[in-house]
């Protein structure tokens, strides 16, 4: 369900716990919540989503959206530019070594326009990124970012359910992968060799 609308001060609280209070729904909004808040779905919204989550999209639908997912997410970008996803400046607070060590070298497997390698690189000046997305319109706008720096991100358009990742990356040269909201946009049917694709430019253990 959608959060529920940020606290005012008073409710809050006052004093050093108010403020820890007030400090959390900061960090969850920078992070995951438009600026506009939201608010908790009533009973018969939710039974309403639920209903309609129960009807499949068609099998034809189905097929076009598979066969066409690389236009569809480029059409998607084109549109949205970088304004949909906020960055993930919570990545490193959940898997601390991906910041921690020197010289790391990172896949990231469905980088969007890097709202997750961007933020990682200037919090670790010597790590390197290989960063990969089905969409051109995506990556362009990755390599378009200010921020970005060729010497220590390489982008590229590909598809990981049948483009040889480790070909562009090298076979078992990342220290580590990240596929952030990646496979549920994947049909299952292909998510092993997805998988595969992407184990193959990891380092082994």
């Amino acid at each position: 369900a959608p959060a529920a609308p940020r606290p005012s001060p008073d409710v809050a609280g006052e004093g050093a716990m108010g403020k820890a209070r007030a400090d959390v729904w900061e960090l969850e909004d920078s992070d995951r919540f438009s600026a506009s808040g939201g608010r908790e779905v009533s009973e018969f919204e939710a039974k309403l989503i639920l209903k309609n989550d129960t009807r499949p999209v068609s099998e034809f639908f189905a097929n076009r959206y598979e066969k066409e997912a690389g236009r569809m997410w480029d059409k998607f970008y084109k549109k949205n530019d970088k304004n949909f996803f906020k960055d993930r400046h919570y990545i490193h607070r959940e898997w601390e070594d991906l910041v921690k060590g020197d010289g790391i070298k990172l896949l990231d497997a469905g980088c969007g326009v890097g709202n997750t390698v961007l933020p990682l690189l200037r919090l670790n000046p010597t790590m390197r990124v290989w960063a990969c997305d089905i969409s051109p319109n995506a990556v362009e706008i990755l390599k378009q970012d200010p921020s970005f720096n060729a010497s220590r991100c390489e982008g590229w358009v590909a598809d990981l359910t049948c483009d040889d990742v480790a070909s562009r990356t090298g076979t078992g040269t990342m220290d580590f992968a990240v596929l952030i909201f990646v496979l549920s946009a994947i049909d299952p049917d292909l998510f092993v060799a997805s998988l595969r694709n992407v184990a193959a430019a990891l380092k082994v253990g």
